[in-house]
């Protein structure tokens, strides 16, 4: 896409371009092609915006600088190899991309301002730099290596696949739909569930998913099964996104149900590696946060209260919901509602010997060491579960309409944040 000066090999392992020339990531370069890339890209314009964004510019005052720098150091800390290595300057191509992209989107919506326009079009309110942006920057930078080529994407993807909605001021309209939509949609699928979560998360489910709507779960996912997701958000937009949502869900639904402490169950969802044990795949996911599975000193650091809610989340971890005395847990494994799927209740030991506590198991490097290539848990969320997930694609539109529409945000009672404003929830999110 972009000629480079003897620019270096792609870090990620994906097939390379076939001929002659420099290598690149054939992966990319399809990105690129099914995102229209070369309808947005400007020669030149690049190395002028960050020529200016180096000279001063209103568009980049020192305190978006600062913002900046710090998000780019905490980017993926452990993504120490390729690109990312001390001295390959990954981070400073990062920084060079969201410089160069506050740069284009305040001069493109000065062009609107100076058109005095009666009436300003949706969508040209400026939107500068977000939190979220950087890892899906990141994502981009490991597949090609080169910031210009990745700034071109990343404009593309903004402008063709509805990501400016989500960022943009003042109510992150689009991220409204989409976490109403997710929302609505694991109430049809798992509506036990999302009762469960409604009740003991106070209402607050869209927190959950916030941060995988805006980021693409470039925040969450590790590099390999990221690249795999995308290759399927390329093709079909935010419909993806929300299948693997609900199939993390789904994996993780009986200890969900077993469990009733806010921090636990956000903890389940965004955090816990999830083994998938046999043949049949069973899920269980291992506890990942400080002190949680460590040490007594580690532990000796938290509360009496907190120490307790972490070694009764350890002991949910190391047996099956169904074998736990948890009032919240009624039934058999073999019984079912609506559309909810429940494994057979086994808790995986004799396919694998897996006797010890989860918290015995090293820490997986790819989703719980921040940052990495790959994790088996999310390979296999991505690869087999997410293609099990099957979405009408009529549905998810009809409640993006809903939203769109212009319902109000009172429609979010129950199932997300009516009272707040989505930058809060954003900012909540990312944290």
């Amino acid at each position: 896409m972009i000629d480079d000066p003897a620019p270096a090999p792609p870090p990620c392992s994906c097939e390379r371009c076939p001929g002659a020339g420099p290598a690149r990531c054939a992966r990319f370069e399809r990105w690129a092609q099914r995102a229209e890339a070369a309808s947005v890209m400007q020669r030149g314009r690049y190395t002028r915006m960050l020529e200016s964004a180096s000279a001063g510019s209103p568009h980049l005052p020192p305190e978006k600088e600062r913002q900046l720098k710090l998000d780019i150091d905490r980017t993926w800390p452990s993504l120490t190899s390729g690109l990312f290595r001390e001295g390959g300057g990954g981070r400073q191509k990062l920084s060079n991309l969201l410089r160069a992209w506050v740069m284009y989107d305040g001069e493109e919506s000065s062009k609107v301002d100076e058109a005095s326009a009666p009436v300003r079009p949706l969508g040209t309110t400026a939107v500068g730099y977000v939190q979220g942006m950087n890892f899906i920057a990141t994502a981009l930078l490991w597949h090609t290596g080169l910031d210009e080529a990745a700034f071109w994407l990343f404009v593309a993807m903004v402008q063709h696949y509805g990501l400016r909605s989500m960022f943009e001021a003042p109510d992150m309209h689009g991220l409204k739909v989409k976490s109403f939509t997710i929302a609505q949609l694991v109430h049809q699928e798992m509506p036990e569930l999302s009762a469960h979560l409604a009740e003991h998360l106070q209402n607050s489910l869209s927190l959950l998913f916030t941060e995988w709507l805006l980021t693409l779960f470039a925040s969450s996912v590790p590099l390999a099964p990221l690249a795999d997701l995308w290759d399927q958000f390329f093709e079909e937009g935010y419909g993806v996104i929300y299948r693997l949502i609900l199939a993390r869900l789904r994996s993780l639904r009986l200890w969900l149900l077993a469990e009733t402490d806010f921090g636990s169950l956000v903890h389940l969802v965004k955090q816990a590696h999830v083994d998938f044990i046999g043949a049949d795949q069973q899920p269980r996911p291992r506890p990942s946060l400080l002190g949680l599975a460590g040490s007594a000193p580690a532990m000796q650091s938290f509360t009496s209260p907190e120490r307790s809610r972490r070694f009764s989340l350890r002991r949910l971890m190391r047996s099956p919901p169904s074998a736990t005395k948890n009032s919240s847990w009624h039934g058999s494994p073999s019984a079912s509602t609506g559309r909810d799927r429940r494994p057979d209740g086994s808790d995986g030991s004799e396919e694998d010997g897996d006797c010890r506590d989860a918290g015995d198991r090293p820490p997986c490097p790819g989703c719980e060491g921040g940052g990495g290539e790959t994790c088996s848990s999310w390979q296999v969320l991505v690869t087999d579960l997410l293609q099990a997930e099957l979405l009408d694609a009529q549905r998810t539109e009809h409640f993006e309409r809903m939203v769109s529409s212009g319902g109000d945000d009172e429609c979010f009672i129950g199932n997300a944040l009516p009272r707040l404003s989505m930058a809060v929830v954003c900012r909540a999110a990312l944290k």
